[in-house]
Order: structure tokens, then C-alpha cells, then sequence
């Protein structure tokens, strides 16, 4: 499980490594870029309330920890869609992150590297 520091909040946001790790480098893409987005995601049913949503700008400070011990890959298809999906009005989904469809071998981004 790793967590999310947004703007001046203390506590931190936690999400799944996997989730995260895409979402860091959607951010760090559109961010350079000085682009804004939306990111959604659905809260576990345990926890209070349904989803939430972040409005991500250049201006607002970002701190990502991934708590995975090894490197994570993430499929370029993916990243691909949900950075298509960051460009439109509605933003991108987290919850569209499928860690069964996601290979272990073939081309990948590494969390870690943010490079193919």
C-alpha cells in the first residue's frame, strides 16, 4: 500500500502500489507539461464515503510513496489509455487499473524510471 501527499494536507491519501504508480506517472507527464486533470478513484468498502476525485496542477505539491519492495511495470496500453483519459473532461479513472491484465514480461514503464 503506498500513499499520496497532496497540497499542504497532512494526512496522506493511501491507494494500492499499482494505482499509484500509474497515477505518478500520468502526473509527472502532464505536470512537465504544465497540464491540469482530474483523477478519480472508488474508496473500499470499509472505509467512509464512495469515491474522491483530485484536481492535479503545477502549483500543487505532490509527494508520491509506493510502498511495493520490488519494481513495479506497468503496461504501456494502460498508460497510454489513462493518459487519454487524464487529456478529457472527465478525467481519469484509478479504479480502470486491472493489475490482472498487467504483464510481468514484454515492454513496460517502470514506476522508477518513468521511461520505456
Amino acid at each position: 500500500m503506498g500513499h499520496l501527499f497532496y497540497g499542504s494536507a497532512r494526512e496522506p491519501i493511501f491507494l494500492s502500489d499499482l494505482p499509484l504508480a500509474y497515477l505518478q506517472v500520468v502526473a509527472v507527464a502532464k505536470l512537465r507539461r504544465r497540464e491540469t486533470f482530474l483523477a478519480s478513484w472508488c474508496h473500499p468498502r470499509d472505509t467512509a464515503g464512495d469515491h474522491s476525485s483530485l484536481w492535479f496542477h503545477p502549483s500543487i505539491p505532490l509527494m508520491f510513496v509506493i510502498g511495493a519492495a520490488r519494481e513495479i511495470r506497468l503496461d504501456p496500453a494502460i498508460l497510454d489509455r489513462l493518459m487519454a483519459d487524464a487529456a478529457s473532461p472527465t478525467g481519469l479513472t484509478l479504479d480502470r487499473v486491472n493489475p490482472i491484465a498487467t504483464p510481468t514480461v514484454a515492454p513496460f514503464v517502470t514506476a522508477s524510471s518513468g521511461s520505456r
